[in-house]
C-alpha cells in the first residue's frame, strides 16, 4: 500500500485484501492478468509488469489509481491489449 502527505486531510486511502479480490476474478480474467504483460506509462519512470503477480494463496494486484479504467488519461497511459484493457 502507498500512502503519500496529504496536509489538507481531502485524500482517502482504499485498503483491499488482494486474496478476496482474486477470488471473485472469473478465471479468464485472472488469466489474462497474470499472463499479459502490461506496461503503465506513468511519472517519473514507466512500470511493466502483470496486473497480478504472485501465488494463488497469496496474489499481489499492481494497481495504480491513475491508471484504473475511466480515469482520465487511462487509455494513454495504459498499455497493453484490447483484452487486457478491459479486464
Amino acid at each position: 500500500m502507498g500512502i503519500r502527505g496529504d496536509p489538507a486531510k481531502v485524500r482517502h486511502t482504499l485498503s483491499v485484501d488482494f486474496r478476496q479480490l482474486y477470488s471473485k476474478l472469473d478465471p479468464a480474467e485472472r488469466l489474462v492478468l497474470q499472463e499479459e504483460k502490461v506496461t503503465w506509462d506513468i511519472e517519473p519512470k514507466p512500470f511493466s509488469g502483470y496486473v497480478i503477480e504472485g501465488p494463488h494463496d497469496r496474489p499481489y494486484f499492481n494497481l495504480f489509481v491513475e491508471t484504473l479504467a475511466g480515469a482520465d488519461g487511462f487509455d494513454k497511459m495504459v498499455k497493453a491489449s484490447p483484452e487486457c484493457k478491459a479486464t
